[in-house]
């Protein structure tokens, strides 16, 4: 298994929106989504292709950068 790395919301900036992310459910399955925006206790993630996809709420310590590497 992978590494799993936390985005911590305290270093996240306005270039880090559109970022590649991927989140890891309780069962180890990975999901990837682009971060959308956040707040003081949730990171915002569009699932999917759907141009209208809703972001959903995830916990950053369910979340990883999918392309850690990647300037911002």
């Amino acid at each position: 298994m992978l590494p799993h790395y936390t985005i911590e919301i305290s270093k996240l900036t306005d270039a880090d929106i559109g970022r590649q992310v991927t989140f890891v459910h309780a069962g180890g399955t990975r999901e990837f989504g682009t971060l959308h925006s956040w707040n003081n206790k949730q990171i915002f993630v569009r699932f999917g292709s759907a141009p209208r996809a809703k972001a959903a709420a995830c916990d950053p310590q369910q979340l990883s950068w999918s392309h850690p590497n990647v300037p911002r």
